[in-house]
Parts: C-alpha cells; structure tokens; sequence
C-alpha cells in the first residue's frame, strides 16, 4: 500500500524494498534494486501506474523485448528502436533507464538520429568490456 506524504514529497511502499521484474521465465529476473520507474515529485497517479505495470508482468515483457531489439539492433537511438516494435520511443526510453540501471545495456555515443534528425544516444548491450570512446581516466604521474 503507498502512502504519499503531499508536503515532503516522499513515497513510501513496501514495493520498493526489493523490486525484481521477471524475464523471460520466474526463474529468470533482472534486479532493479529497488529503483523506481516513477519520481518523488510525480503525481500518486504515476506510483499506481508503476506499481500495475510492475505487478502485471508489462514492464518485464517490455525490457525483456526492448533488451532483444538493443542486442539485435546495437548502436540505435530510442526513436530508431520505436520504429522496430510496437512500443512508443518515451516507453522505451523508461525501459531503457531501467536496463541500463539494471546493468544490461548502456549508452554509447551520441550522433544524428536517423528518424528525429537530432542528437540522441545510441544504447549498446553491456558486456562489462571498457569501451574505447568513454572518457576515462589520464594518468597525472603521481603516486
């Protein structure tokens, strides 16, 4: 049961305590650690929204597909992934944040979207492997 108190603009919920989506089998889960898929200054609306896709099974189903797209389709934008599911590109973008949250995808460069005609990230599949265009570290020579 969620609980909003108006002045402080917190949420509290039993939910949020362990948040796991189920993936492709209830054996099978990506942990999102209790992120939420709302903000604290959204509407209670927008905590009874996430707590249905959540529970339904909706949110899973939409990262495990969004998560096949990215492996299938590295280096697309949201837009360009829209155009390849029956998801709108601000879904996927939300899917997307919980992915890369999760540890599951990350973003890669930013370039000219084919569809939008705009700078947007390209989201690549992470595999724990350094990627040679993020910015990293330069030694200084002191120990």
């Amino acid at each position: 049961m969620e609980q909003k108190d108006l002045f402080a603009c917190t949420v509290k919920t039993e939910s949020w305590t362990k948040k796991c989506v189920t993936v492709d089998s209830p054996a099978e889960y990506i942990d999102l650690g209790g992120k939420p898929a709302s903000h604290s200054q959204d509407p209670i609306s927008s905590f009874e929204a996430e707590e249905e896709i959540t529970k339904s099974g909706i949110r899973g189903s939409q990262m495990r597909e969004i998560l096949e797209l990215v492996k299938k389709h590295p280096r697309s934008t949201s837009r360009e992934l829209s155009t390849l599911c029956r998801l709108d590109r601000y879904q996927i973008a939300r899917r997307l944040s919980d992915l890369e949250f999760a540890g599951k995808v990350e973003k890669g460069r930013t370039r000219l979207c084919t569809i939008g005609q705009r700078k947007a990230v390209e989201w690549i599949e992470f595999v724990g492997r350094i990627r040679p265009y993020k910015t990293t570290l330069k030694p200084t020579g002191e120990f």
